[in-house]
């Protein structure tokens, strides 16, 4: 497994904003308009948990699918799923905490909606199969790409496959897409919460 680095300018922007909002709940965030209750976050209070699994129809809006919130829910809408595949949309706006005051876009930001993706199709999954979503982690990256500079506002198209499952983990094949144009890639291994039995 290689180590994922990014030799970018906007590194140590990332940095200082990520420490600055470390070990803070989202409703301690007043500096970015956002107010949202602590238990928005847990499961009893997720929508995805008012599924039946019947009648689940394409595209889906995102935040049925994942237990992310704003500012970290970064994709819209599951467009697509089938077979180990999914595809995504994505919109971020220049006041996203994934940009730079210039309005580029971080390269976190693209890691993330790879992960977000995978994480909504599997939500999907749980929906239909009504067992609910299953958690997970992004425990490495290797052959991170970002072969262009984007600035927001901008609209994304994310795909990603599954390229092989090994117990409770999972190395997929991500990417992004900017007006039909591939603008970054990646592999990441994710670990997934067991089923329980």
């Amino acid at each position: 497994m290689g180590r994922w680095s990014c030799a970018s300018p906007y590194d140590n922007d990332f940095r200082r904003r990520s420490a600055s909002l470390r070990g803070r709940r989202f409703d301690q965030f007043p500096d970015t308009g956002i107010s949202l209750p602590y238990d928005v976050h847990l499961n009893n209070s997720n929508p995805m948990n008012q599924h039946d699994g019947k009648n689940l129809k394409l595209p889906i809006a995102a935040r049925e699918l994942l237990q992310h919130r704003p500012p970290m829910l970064l994709i819209d809408r599951l467009l697509d799923r089938d077979n180990g595949r999914a595809t995504a949309s994505a919109e971020i706006g220049a006041t996203s905490i994934f940009c730079t005051g210039k309005n580029n876009v971080l390269p976190e930001y693209f890691i993330e909606v790879i992960a977000q993706t995978m994480a909504a199709a599997n939500g999907y999954d749980g929906l239909a199969k009504q067992s609910g979503p299953k958690a997970g982690f992004i425990v490495g990256i290797d052959g991170f790409s970002l072969d262009a500079q984007v600035s927001a506002p901008a609209e994304f198209i994310i795909t990603v496959a599954t390229t092989m499952e090994f117990g409770t983990m999972k190395v997929m094949t991500g990417e992004v897409l900017l007006d039909s144009t591939p603008i970054a890639s990646a592999e990441v291994k994710v670990w997934e919460q067991p089923e329980s039995e």
